[in-house]
C-alpha cells in the first residue's frame, strides 16, 4: 500500500504470476529504469529536473559518472534489470539474483523467454542462485546447468556473449537475497515454515556474501576502463618525471661527469633492493587473499586519473627508477643529454602507456584468475625478481 501527499492510497494488487501479468509489470519496470537514467543524465548536466523546480544541492552537475552504471535485482527484479540491459545500452553490467528471465514460471508451460535470454548481452552478467537443502538432504541448486531447473537461465548462459559468471548461495532460498533474511529470524516461532523462506544460510554470513561478490564483480566489470584512466593518470605523472630528470640529471652528468659513475652504482643497489622485494613476496602465503587484492571502489574518471597521477608523482620509487635506467642509455658523447631525456622519456611513456592499458583492459578477465592462484603470483613476483637482479647486474658491471 502507498499514500501520496494528496491522500490518494494505492493498495497492492494480488499477486499475478500470469505471463501477462509478468510481461506488463516488466515492461513498466524497464521504461521506469530508462526514465531513471534520462534524468540522471539531465542533472549531469546542470539541469534541475525537480517537477516542483526547488533548488537542488549544489555540486551536482558533473558529479556523476554515468559512464559506469551497474543494475541488479532479486526475482521479477532481476528479469528487470536483463531486459533493461538489453535494450539500454548505457547499462554496463547487471546481476541476476534468484529470478527467472521468462514471462510467468520458466519451469512450466508455454515457456515464454525474455529477450535477454533469447539473445544474451554482449555486456558483463552475473547469475546469483539459491540452493535450498531439499528432505533428503540434497542441495535444489537454482544454476545454468540442465539440473538447475531453470530453462531461461539455460538459454541466456548459451547466448551470452559478453562476461559471465555463475554463483550459487549454498544452503540459501529465494527470499535470502531480500530483507526476510534479517527479520524472519527476529520473528521467532511466528514463521514456523523458516526454511522454506529464507533456507538454512546463516543471514550474516549470507548478507556478507552477496555484498562481497556483488562489489568485486561490479569492480572488475569497470576495471578495464578504470584501468586505461589510470594508466593515462600515471603516464602523465612520467612526463613530469622526464621533464624533472631532464633539466636536473642532466645538468648534474654534463657538469660533472663522474656523477654519472656514482648514480650507476646507486642504480643497481635500488634495483637490487626491488628484486630481493619481489622474492620476498613470492615466499608470503598470503598474496592470493581476495580481501587485499580486490579492486578499489568505484570512482570517477577525474578521481581515477587524478589518484593515478598524484601516486606516481609522490613515489619515491618512480625517481629512483628513472636514476636507476635512464642513465644506461644516456651518453655525454652522443650529443645534447638533456635532448636524449627527453627522447627516453617519451619512448618510455609511450612503451608503459601501452602495456598499462592493456593491463587495464585484460583486468576483467584476468584479475579474478590471477589473485585466485597463488602459484602464478609467486611465479610472477619471481620473474619479477629475476629481471631486476639481472639488470642489477649489467648497471654495476657497466664502466661506459
Amino acid at each position: 500500500m502507498h499514500e501520496w501527499r494528496s491522500g490518494r492510497v494505492e493498495r497492492a494488487l494480488p499477486a499475478d504470476l500470469t505471463p501477462a501479468y509478468a510481461n506488463k509489470a516488466t515492461e513498466a519496470r524497464v521504461a521506469d529504469t530508462r526514465f531513471i537514467l534520462d534524468r540522471l543524465a539531465a542533472l549531469n548536466t546542470g539541469t534541475n529536473p525537480d517537477a516542483e523546480r526547488r533548488p537542488l544541492p549544489a555540486g551536482l552537475r558533473g558529479a556523476l559518472d554515468l559512464g559506469k552504471v551497474g543494475m541488479f535485482g532479486h526475482s521479477l527484479g532481476v528479469f528487470t534489470a536483463g531486459e533493461a540491459m538489453y535494450r539500454d545500452r548505457r547499462i554496463d553490467a547487471g546481476v541476476n539474483m534468484d529470478g527467472g528471465m521468462a514471462y510467468g514460471d520458466p519451469t512450466g508451460t508455454p515457456y515464454r523467454p525474455g529477450k535477454v535470454a533469447k539473445h544474451g548481452l554482449d555486456r558483463p552478467f552475473a547469475l546469483m542462485g539459491s540452493a535450498p537443502v531439499k528432505e533428503d538432504g540434497e542441495l535444489a541448486e537454482h544454476n545454468h546447468l540442465p539440473a538447475g531447473g531453470d530453462r531461461s537461465w539455460k538459454d541466456f548462459w548459451s547466448h551470452q556473449r559478453g562476461w559471465k559468471r555463475d554463483l550459487t548461495l549454498l544452503k540459501s532460498a529465494h527470499n535470502s537475497f531480500t530483507d526476510l533474511q534479517t527479520v524472519v529470524p527476529q520473528l521467532g516461532e511466528l514463521i514456523p515454515e523458516r526454511d522454506a523462506v529464507i533456507g538454512t544460510i546463516d543471514p550474516a554470513r549470507s548478507l556478507a556474501a552477496q555484498r562481497a561478490y556483488l562489489a568485486s564483480f561490479f569492480d572488475l566489470a569497470s576495471g578495464p576502463r578504470a584501468g586505461v584512466l589510470a594508466a593515462l593518470g600515471m603516464s602523465a605523472g612520467l612526463a613530469v618525471h622526464t621533464t624533472a630528470a631532464a633539466f636536473g640529471l642532466g645538468a648534474l652528468l654534463q657538469t660533472f661527469p663522474t656523477a654519472f659513475t656514482v648514480v650507476r652504482i646507486l642504480g643497481a643497489v635500488y634495483l637490487v633492493y626491488l628484486a630481493v622485494g619481489s622474492f620476498l613476496a613470492a615466499a608470503r602465503k598470503d598474496d592470493a587473499d581476495p580481501a587485499r587484492a580486490r579492486a578499489e571502489q568505484e570512482l570517477s574518471a577525474r578521481r581515477v586519473f587524478g589518484r593515478a597521477l598524484l601516486t606516481n608523482l609522490a613515489n619515491p620509487k618512480v625517481i629512483a627508477f628513472y636514476l636507476a635506467f635512464f642513465p644506461q642509455f644516456v651518453d655525454p658523447a652522443r650529443g645534447h643529454v638533456m635532448a636524449q631525456f627527453f627522447v627516453l622519456g617519451a619512448l618510455f611513456i609511450l612503451i608503459g602507456l601501452s602495456v598499462d592499458a592493456s593491463a587495464g583492459l585484460l583486468a576483467g578477465r584476468l584479475g579474478d584468475f590471477v589473485r585466485g592462484r597463488s602459484s602464478v603470483q609467486r611465479w610472477l613476483h619471481c620473474l619479477s625478481g629475476t629481471v631486476f637482479g639481472a639488470l642489477a647486474v649489467r648497471l654495476a658491471t657497466d664502466n661506459r
